[in-house]
């Protein structure tokens, strides 16, 4: 997984590699198809271990699941309920395995899974970055949590979204305008504390009484930006919430 998972910008692209012990919950990051499944192998474990709860995956292709077939057999012989969401063709039934497909639903562009059991519980929610029907060149950006009441939201729109047919899961969107515009605070506190502390140094360097000017000048700057800041972070998350309530 070290290898395949990326820190994102507020823009959401790719800026560096992340290594497995650097990952964090609640936390978006980009993401190939090969640490998806790994990812969604942990969750389907701790299922297994568990032996109890409900288990939900979605398969953006029918065929993807055919190769998990035998496990996803496994966890619905050992834990409650296990209910697989699919795009394409329907699945053969199999065991105790209940099968939805989600056509005309977001979760086309999404990979899903979600555990509740009794004493754990766990959600990676990602969605596709990429156009590509090639499993292996999927990329995604999304996040893992144990926070049992964000998994009880999503599952609860998960639910809905299938009988409404929803054509998006405000939840996810919710969180990753949050994501975003925590990470345009940081990177601008980053930018304006280095402004500041070359407006600094200039007053350090030349000790002459229009230097103060300047840099109660550039202070000034600097916090004009925190308010143009907060001007963009409230219309962006404004916008958030209101196509959450619209939904």
């Amino acid at each position: 997984m070290d290898a395949a998972v990326w820190e994102l910008d507020a823009a959401g692209t790719p800026v560096r590699k992340v290594s497995q012990g650097e990952l964090t919950d609640n936390t978006f990051y980009g993401v190939d198809a090969e640490t998806m499944v790994a990812a969604s192998h942990a969750i389907e474990d701790l299922a297994l271990d568990a032996a109890n709860g409900f288990l939900l995956a979605s398969f953006q292709d029918s065929q993807n699941f055919e190769s998990q077939r035998e496990r996803y057999w496994q966890v619905a012989a050992t834990i409650d309920e296990v209910q697989v969401i699919y795009g394409g063709a329907k699945p053969r039934r199999d065991g105790r395995v209940r099968f939805a497909s989600m056509k005309g639903t977001a979760l086309e562009r999404y990979w899903v899974v979600l555990y509740q059991g009794r004493r754990a519980q766990a959600l990676l929610l990602s969605r596709q970055t990429n156009v590509t029907l090639a499993v292996e060149d999927k990329t995604f950006a999304g996040f893992y949590t144990f926070d049992a009441r964000l998994i009880e939201s999503v599952r609860r729109e998960v639910g809905q979204m299938m009988v409404r047919r929803q054509n998006q899961l405000s939840e996810y969107e919710r969180l990753l305008a949050l994501a975003r515009a925590a990470r345009q605070i940081q990177e601008t506190f980053v930018r304006e504390k280095a402004w500041l502390e070359a407006a600094l140094g200039r007053w350090q360097a030349q000790r002459e009484p229009q230097q103060l000017r300047h840099f109660s000048a550039d202070f000034d700057q600097s916090m004009q930006h925190f308010q143009e800041l907060k001007g963009r972070l409230a219309d962006t998350l404004s916008l958030a919430e209101s196509e959450t309530h619209h939904d």
